[in-house]
């Protein structure tokens, strides 16, 4: 077994706020281009031993490149006047390093530069190098930097020109496991679709390379293991502990969507429009049982991350993000995806059984456009641009006096004005129809377990029904069972069956998984929450989990 990480040491932003000027360079270049990188591709030139008449070489149309100097190096492979690029951001950044891509498909690259950090017009470090790979990692810590100049000495051939196709704030780190000390990663997924959690995992490693880090929150980091991606998630906290030992703690991008979302009306609205105004450029996957899904019903004002949590339960969708980057959308899995024998599960394996839940209520909710006018603001003064409000309840058709209506949403306004503003709204009528399901098999003492969820507002006459089903047959799962085992391709949120050493298996899914990484096996902590039946009624099948005989406590 393999296991390995890699730390993308690149500071949050800086590739996008980086402005790039190439003097000395080509007129068909795009210094613009140079940040975001362009693809190496192998052109025909006059360069020694660059006109290669076995077809491997293109002849450029004038298509834009990143970087190509003006001039050609001399005989000793040095530039009289050296191209330069300057790099310029808008705000003070920190990196290890620097990634230079020159041109991998014809082996170019320069070989010799001198690259110098400023802040304003202060001299931070100057340093001159010599690479010896078209790929290559100026390896340098410099704090609080606004500013890069790089002069391109020297090409590695003479009378060739310099080429970079990318130039990346940062480096591309690699731990491997006789680095890794330490890999626990944590993923939960809530089969119930009430909760979103926020998975995250832990490395412990001993830089063995003597590198400099300097960890800064959100910087993304990806856990392989077996040569696969086992998450990739985003730095919340580091430490260190000696000269080479560090301990980094993540976190998944659900954890960074706790800014607010401003909600709306919808009705009818395709799920994927709703979920890209929700997440706007973070990817997302839709499983094919919700592509075709629209919502409807009202969202108030929340956080980025109980918004998406809301449209998963009126889907009927599940969410995690194990494997990737994207947030995914899956259904609540019918089949069991794998058994778990005896023999691969620690003895103290515990099951708690709740009490029978005896009734599970939904609301639904209906908005509708009222005719009644609200004064929302009166005789506010107001001094700006843009200024905004923001209500608990959706209002439409706002009228303003004494200042201008910028933009506006159910739940917020934007105002500009100089003085008293007073501002009007209509009102929604707001709607409530209750649905429940009562559990013929609870107890006298167990009337009172009642499940109510009230404030899901997208939950509507038309498909509160299906969410009450999904919740019941979630709700009817009384036993959880923790233990510890030899993990054999098991995922949170995956239906399993767990095999005991007293005669019951639990049939569930699993809520929980705390997993222990190393590189002979990989053993987990898990939840399970789902029915203990007994051994010959747990035939690990799409349906059975609720016809089977339940054991009785």
């Amino acid at each position: 077994m393999s296991v390995y990480a890699k730390y993308l040491d690149y500071p949050v932003g800086a590739q996008d706020a980086g402005t790039a000027a190439w003097i000395g360079g080509q007129g068909f270049c795009s210094s613009s281009r140079l940040m975001a990188g362009v693809d190496d591709v192998a052109v025909a030139t006059l360069e020694p031993g660059e006109w290669v008449l076995d077809g491997s070489r293109t002849v450029t149309d004038g298509e834009p490149t990143a970087c190509w100097s003006l001039n050609r190096s001399d005989d000793d492979c040095m530039f009289e006047t050296p191209p330069e690029i300057d790099i310029t951001f808008t705000a003070p950044y920190t990196a290890t390093g620097l990634t230079f891509t020159f041109s991998p498909s014809t082996g170019q690259y320069c070989s010799k530069l001198r690259v110098r950090w400023y802040s304003g017009t202060t001299l931070l470090a100057d340093t001159t190098a010599e690479p010896d790979d078209p790929q290559w990692v100026l390896t340098q810590t410099v704090e609080s930097f606004d500013r890069i100049n790089i002069q391109l000495l020297a090409t590695n051939h003479p009378g060739h020109f310099a080429k970079l196709t990318q130039l990346r704030i940062g480096q591309l780190i690699t731990l491997d496991e006789t680095e890794l000390t330490r890999v626990q990663y944590l993923a939960e997924v809530d089969p119930g679709m009430t909760e979103l959690s926020v998975d995250e995992f832990t490395l412990e490693f001993n830089d063995r390379h003597g590198r400099d880090y300097a960890p800064q929150e959100h910087q993304a980091i990806e856990l392989y293991v077996d040569g696969g991606l086992r998450a990739a998630h985003y730095i919340r906290t580091s430490t260190r502990e000696g000269s080479h030992f560090y301990t980094f703690t993540t976190q998944s991008i659900l954890g960074r969507l706790d800014d607010d979302f401003f909600g709306g009306i919808y009705e009818e609205a395709p799920v994927a429009a709703l979920l890209t105004d929700i997440l706007g450029t973070i990817e997302y996957s839709l499983a094919e049982d919700f592509t075709a899904a629209t919502i409807s019903g009202y969202l108030p004002i929340c956080t980025r991350r109980e918004a998406l949590q809301q449209v998963a339960l009126s889907i009927g969708a599940m969410v995690t993000t194990q494997g990737g980057y994207a947030v995914r959308f899956i259904p609540r899995p019918d089949g069991v995806a794998s058994t778990i024998p005896a023999s691969r599960i620690f003895p103290g394996a515990v099951v708690e059984t709740a009490s029978r839940v005896a009734r599970v209520e939904v609301v639904a909710h209906s908005y509708a456009a009222g005719d009644e006018t609200e004064e929302l603001l009166r005789s506010e003064p107001i001094s700006g641009e843009a200024v905004m409000y923001t209500w608990d309840a959706p209002h439409y058709g706002y009228a303003i006096t004494g200042g201008t209506l910028v933009d506006s949403g159910a739940n917020w306004v934007t105002i500009t004005a100089e003085g008293e503003v007073t501002l009007t709204g209509k009102k929604y009528i707001h709607t409530t129809r209750t649905l429940a399901k009562a559990n013929p098999q609870a107890l006298a003492a167990e009337r009172g377990n009642v499940v109510r969820v009230e404030q899901a507002t997208l939950l509507t006459v038309e498909n509160a029904a299906a969410a009450l089903e999904r919740l019941y047959a979630f709700y009817l799962l009384r036993q959880t069972l923790t233990e510890e085992i030899v993990v054999n391709g098991q995922q949170a949120g995956e239906r399993v069956v767990s095999y005991s050493n007293w005669g019951r298996n639990i049939d569930g899914f699993v809520t929980r998984m705390e997993q222990d990484i190393t590189r002979s096996a990989v053993t987990a902590a898990i939840t399970v929450v789902g029915l203990e039946l007994p051994a010959q009624t747990a035939v690990g099948y799409a349906g059975q989990m609720f016809a089977a005989e339940e054991v009785i406590f």
